[in-house]
């Protein structure tokens, strides 16, 4: 009997043929699309998480600009304080008294570099006898420039910020008193690296659009 039941299982496989294991067929279809699930769930991990490291640095990066920018308008408010507003009027002050000749220049031929470099030794030299503080001023500026042109060039004040509110103050001033500064900075003996005026007044990023 048992030889019969081993005859007719033996029968029963001849007949499915290798392979014809429809268990074995099943297990094989789960796999595949187990595997295929499982590699969709980790793309779409990897690319949640990009966009997630994505989005911290985009909010870096803003939270550093408006932290940069923030820098910037404190040199703006220092510029505006008592004693820098005091050092702006001695160094503007003594320009009101050639507005008629600046002015009638300015309708011809215009004034020349020389020209202001002549007004300023004369005006500083006038200072000096009466005992004022115009060079003073004039370095307690500079200074301030070199400070700002530092921030600056370091990425540490947001330059944008910086060129709108300093670039034509700077500029107006170095037109002045450049000649002066230089030759203040012989007498004194001070250091002369890349003068912080300069650079604010050639900057062009408030130029971008």
């Amino acid at each position: 009997m048992l030889a019969v039941n081993d005859q007719r299982r033996l029968d029963d496989e001849t007949a499915r043929g290798p392979g014809d294991d429809s268990s074995d067929g099943r297990g094989w279809l789960n796999w595949k699309i187990w595997r295929v699930l499982a590699g969709a769930a980790l793309g779409i991990s990897l690319v949640i998480s990009a966009l997630g490291l994505w989005a911290v640095f985009l909010q870096l990066d803003r939270s550093l600009d408006h932290r940069r920018a923030d820098i910037a308008l404190g040199f703006v408010e220092r510029y505006n304080s008592l004693t820098f507003v005091r050092s702006r009027n001695a160094v503007l002050k003594p320009w009101l008294q050639y507005q008629g000749q600046l002015a009638l220049a300015n309708e011809h031929d215009g004034i020349s570099p020389e020209q202001i470099d002549l007004l300023t030794t004369l005006i500083i030299q006038q200072d000096r006898k009466a005992n004022g503080t115009l060079e003073t001023d004039i370095l307690i500026l500079a200074n301030f420039f070199d400070e700002l042109g530092i921030c600056v060039s370091e990425g540490i004040c947001d330059s944008r910020t910086s060129c709108f509110y300093f670039q034509k103050r700077a500029a107006d001033f170095q037109a002045l008193y450049g000649s002066a500064l230089a030759s203040l900075q012989t007498t004194f003996e001070l250091e002369k690296p890349e003068r912080g005026v300069d650079l604010i007044a050639g900057l062009e990023s408030c130029k971008e659009p």
